[in-house]
């Protein structure tokens, strides 16, 4: 199927002179001879202009969360909208001009100067400029964006608008997640921008255009004829089928009525292996965290959330649900992170018998624990497989499955309940980033952890600048997080994506989205 990479080299603002740790790469080798740039390209010479393709999704589009990363969004979003910069797998250390044509950082790091392209057009027609940056990086800031990287614009001290096409930015100190977040953060039209939240306007930069959407049937993406790079693009139209039900997905492929979808599970994905008449692919890197509100019983005690983390049966959940594809940790970062003790990865094997008596150490056996959890196939089989290492350890879960827009709303609010089980798509960024932006990790958690010193500990990977005081700084985080364990990691995987070999030219995101610009299907 599709290995899953743990390491990279650091990177840096410019230069890669102010990275404070080294990013974790997670993007996906794809099995068999299929690129995870460019999906069946080689079949044909010619790209084939027209024609359109139908996508089946496991989830509906939430338009109205646009600058957050959510899987839900993998399969359209980055057709729809843009941001100044992408950034390719195979040279991820050097991000690539998008909607800015050039960018230039200042000597001391604390400014940017940015050069948008000037041949850029909204699906409306009006043109877009430097106000439209500025506007989209200011919404990405307040807290109801519910951007996972909203700490990066409310440390920019100021943005000018020097030109239609020049923008600069000054910053309160030097800035190491600055290009993640040029590259997550789309740019929006302002005159529109009241249409995102119930779908009715969708208005990017992008080579497709946002319409006929049924809240949870359907939705369609049109080729926007004024693109700034029309000609690279051949479908005419992408038809999205949503559906929950993964033997419709898998049967939606097989007969022929998709071309590609995504959201089955791995094991699913993994019976399309040896086919020829497919391609099985995964697509970003995910997060599967098992969260608990250290608010009330029973996760007040760190000792049932220390049990919690010895009852999941990670390899099972690997190998049950994911296919053997994830990478089973007890970490938020990869084992090859400089400075991390690799044993730290295992601190938390499968020991069910060590949980059951720490629960009666706590006193907690028989507690009920309500899990919240939203329709993903995918976390849905994850449930059945941690529901029942609970109960084997004394605990009595109870199901509290709710749709992906309710999920998410409470998410934002940082009030899932008891407990939950919970996927975010962030792999590839550093720890120091993740701190920032990874739900369970932010100051402000679903799991209500506070702590002088948890905010001690992560100043002090903030600010580390000499190699021995970085490395240091991650183990006495790594150490408290084990300790704590507020959110317990279950594994980090791809998302699995699953194609026709008659679909040529699909580009997948190491960040999760999946890209049709070039797509197109042989004759």
């Amino acid at each position: 199927m599709f290995p899953f990479p743990q390491g990279r080299k650091p990177g840096s603002l410019l230069r890669r002179a102010t990275v404070t740790f080294m990013a974790i790469a997670l993007t996906v080798l794809v099995s068999a001879c299929s690129s995870a740039r460019d999906l069946g390209s080689s079949a044909t010479s010619t790209p084939v202009k027209g024609g359109s393709v139908t996508f089946a999704v496991a989830l509906d589009a939430i338009p109205g969360s646009v600058f957050q990363t959510l899987e839900t969004n993998y399969p359209w979003f980055n057709n729809v909208f843009e941001s100044l910069l992408t950034v390719d797998p195979k040279d991820p250390d050097h991000p690539k001009p998008l909607l800015a044509s050039s960018w230039k950082v200042s000597e001391d790091n604390l400014s940017i100067d940015i050069t948008l392209r000037d041949d850029v057009t909204f699906h409306t027609g009006r043109k877009m400029t430097a106000d439209d940056v500025k506007y989209s990086f200011e919404q990405a800031a307040k807290p109801t964006s519910g951007s996972q990287l909203s700490f990066v614009p409310k440390a920019f001290q100021a943005m000018t608008v020097v030109s239609p096409t020049e923008l600069k930015i000054s910053f309160t100190g030097p800035q190491p997640s600055l290009f993640d977040f040029f590259n997550q953060t789309p740019i929006i039209d302002e005159k529109t921008a009241s249409g995102l939240a119930d779908g009715t306007r969708v208005t990017g930069t992008g080579p497709f255009m946002f319409t006929d959407w049924k809240p949870g049937a359907s939705f369609t993406l049109k080729k926007y004829e004024r693109y700034w790079n029309a000609k690279a693009v051949n479908l005419d139209s992408i038809q999205y089928v949503v559906t929950t039900d993964a033997t419709a997905l898998l049967s939606a492929l097989r007969s022929g009525r998709a071309q590609i979808a995504m959201g089955i599970t791995a094991t699913d994905a993994k019976s399309f292996d040896g086919n020829n008449q497919y391609q099985v692919t995964g697509s970003g890197g995910t997060f599967y965290t098992f969260g608990m509100n250290t608010s009330v019983a029973p996760f007040n005690n760190p000792k049932v959330r220390q049990a919690v983390a010895y009852a999941l049966d990670r390899d099972r959940i690997n190998s049950q649900v994911l296919a053997k594809t994830g990478y089973v940790s007890d970490l938020y970062w990869g084992a090859a992170t400089p400075g991390l003790n690799g044993d730290d990865v295992t601190h938390y094997s499968y020991d069910p018998d060590k949980a059951k008596q720490l629960i009666q150490e706590a006193g907690a056996a028989g507690a009920t624990v309500p899990i919240t959890f939203h329709g993903n196939p995918v976390v849905k089989a994850m449930f059945e497989i941690v529901a029942n290492n609970l109960t084997e350890i004394g605990l009595a879960p109870q199901a509290n499955n709710v749709d992906q827009p309710t999920f998410q709303a409470q998410q934002i609010a940082a009030d899932l309940g008891t407990a939950w089980l919970q996927n975010n798509g962030q792999g590839g960024l550093s720890p120091a980033t993740l701190l920032n932006s990874l739900p369970v990790l932010r100051k402000t958690n679903p799991s209500k952890f506070v702590s002088p010193e948890y905010d001690k500990r992560r100043q002090s990977m903030f600010t580390a600048t000499s190699e021995s005081d970085k490395k240091a700084a991650l183990q006495k985080m790594t150490d408290y997080v084990l300790d704590q364990v507020w959110a317990a990691p279950i594994i980090q995987a791809p998302s699995p994506v699953v194609a026709s070999s008659a679909l040529h030219g699909l580009q997948l995101s190491p960040r999760g989205p999946v890209v049709l610009t070039e797509a197109y299907l042989s004759k």
